[in-house]
């Protein structure tokens, strides 16, 4: 993510993390789910962004 759009959504993402980190069932949810809450935090995404989620809703957890 390009710095500039990183600031735009810091706050966002911080309070996500947040409720991720707090809620212990959602974070188990993501993690079944191939979610890597780093992302979210790091503010990074994978090069294979676009594989990963045909796979998830291939896999019918995005619909």
């Amino acid at each position: 993510m390009h710095e500039d759009e990183w600031l735009d959504y810091k706050q966002g993402l911080h309070e996500l993390r947040l409720l991720f980190a707090h809620t212990h069932r959602l974070m188990e949810t993501a993690i079944y789910h191939g979610l890597d809450v780093n992302w979210l935090i790091q503010g990074e995404w994978p090069e294979n962004i676009a594989e990963v989620h045909k796979e998830l809703r291939g896999r019918g957890y995005l619909k």
